[in-house]
Parts: structure tokens; sequence; C-alpha cells
């Protein structure tokens, strides 16, 4: 599926998003290996890869909530 979501990604979010899912598979990549590769943080790779496996596929990047005091 990962694959799949390669092929058809429009936006660089998305690529490496589905980066994220297919560099540890299919070549054993560790975490810190995968955020140089795509060259984001540790951090937001595991957050890409828990959004693709969670969503069952490729999630449009999410708006932030209002957040704050009103």
């Amino acid at each position: 599926m990962a694959k799949g979501a390669l092929a058809k990604a429009r936006t660089i979010e998305e690529f490496r998003q589905a980066q994220a899912v297919i560099l540890p598979l299919e070549f054993g990549f560790s975490m810190d290996q995968v955020a140089k590769t795509v060259g984001i943080s540790k951090s937001w790779e595991c957050k890409l890869r828990m959004r693709f496996i969670l969503a069952g596929g490729m999630q449009e990047e999410l708006k932030p909530k209002r957040g704050g005091r009103r």
C-alpha cells in the first residue's frame, strides 16, 4: 500500500510520509537513518509513519486546531 502511495504522491509531504513507511520495511533503515534520508526530524518521521499506519494509507496534511486562550 505504501508503494502505491509513493507513486500517487502529489506533494512533498505525501512523498515523505510514504518514504517514512517504505524505507524501514524495504531496506531496514532505523528511525535516525530515515529522518536523515528524508530530511526531517526523528520525531516528525515517527508522526508521519504513525499517521499512515493508523489511517490505513495516505492522509492529507492535518490542519492544526486553534489553540490558546480566548
